[in-house]
This record gives C-alpha cells, sequence and structure tokens, in this order.
C-alpha cells in the first residue's frame, strides 16, 4: 500500500508532467500558426492578382508597431493598387479570433499611419473555414482566404467586393 507521501510525490510528478504537455501542445499550436502565415505570405499577391486584376508593391509579414505600451502585430499586410490587405491568418480560425481581430483592426491606421490614404480591405485567412466563420466574415464585408484548388483562393470574393 502506498504511503500519503507517495501519493503526494506521484500527483506532484503526474501534475509536472501535465504541465510539460500543456507547455508542448502550446509551442505547436504557436508554430503551426506560425507556418500558415508562411504558406498565406507568399501566396497572396498570386491571388490577389487573380481575383482582382491587382499588382502587389508590398507585402509584409509579422509587422509589428509599440507606441508607448501599446503593441500591434497584424499577420500579413499588402499593398496593391489603392488598397491595404490587412490579413489575420490562424491554422484554424476560430469565432473569438474574429471578435480578437475585429478590436485590434480598428488600430490598425494608428500604429501604421503610412498606409493612411489607402482602402483597408480585411482578409481572414486560414487552411480550412467552416461556413459558420465564412458567413460572419462575409456579413462583415471580410475576405476569406483559404487552400484550394490554386493554392490560395478567397472563397467569398463574389459576394464581397473590394470597397
Amino acid at each position: 500500500m502506498r504511503t500519503e507521501a507517495e501519493l503526494r510525490e506521484f500527483k506532484d510528478e503526474m501534475r509536472a508532467f501535465k504541465d510539460e504537455v500543456n507547455k508542448k501542445i502550446g509551442d505547436l499550436a504557436i508554430k503551426l500558426g506560425t507556418i500558415a502565415e508562411y504558406i498565406v505570405a507568399p501566396g497572396i499577391p498570386y491571388a490577389i492578382k487573380k481575383t482582382f486584376g491587382l499588382e502587389v508593391t508590398e507585402l509584409s509579414v509579422r509587422r509589428k508597431r509599440r507606441i508607448k505600451d501599446k503593441s500591434r502585430e497584424y499577420d500579413v499586410i499588402v499593398v496593391a493598387g489603392e488598397y491595404v490587405f490587412i490579413t489575420d491568418v490562424k491554422s484554424k480560425y476560430r469565432r473569438q479570433y474574429l471578435r480578437e481581430f475585429e478590436a485590434i483592426r480598428k488600430d490598425f491606421f494608428k500604429y501604421f499611419p503610412e498606409y493612411k490614404g489607402l482602402k483597408e480591405v480585411i482578409v481572414i485567412a486560414s487552411f480550412y473555414f467552416d461556413s459558420e466563420i465564412l458567413n460572419l466574415a462575409t456579413q462583415r464585408k471580410w475576405l476569406v482566404l483559404q487552400l484550394g484548388g490554386d493554392y490560395l483562393e478567397f472563397v467569398n470574393s463574389d459576394k464581397v467586393s473590394l470597397p
């Protein structure tokens, strides 16, 4: 029969193991998100050219800027013609990400005033979108970019037009 001390030691070991597994899962999720960004970034100029006929003149990945004690990071920023495409990339896009991105995208021109004067186009990108997220983004007039037959494709460009 195990003593109370042995049971406590076992519980501590299990807690440490669980913490380590959770850390590794978190690290993997971050890496998967970064992989998604690096898959989307090189393909977005082609998708914009194919869908809207616009040449990309600037492409930035993981742009971050700090103002005083606050900072904002945008996954992919693309300039094409008179538009700035502000893109949020997730490996699996969830409903909560829409709210989070809505909040930070409102600050875009505050953190990146060099893009003022360009028309804002909001894009969310992922490997795949379920119909709920696709519909919510379309209602917001946001473009949805996912893996498709031509590598990346705007799956709702028939319903969401450029401003």
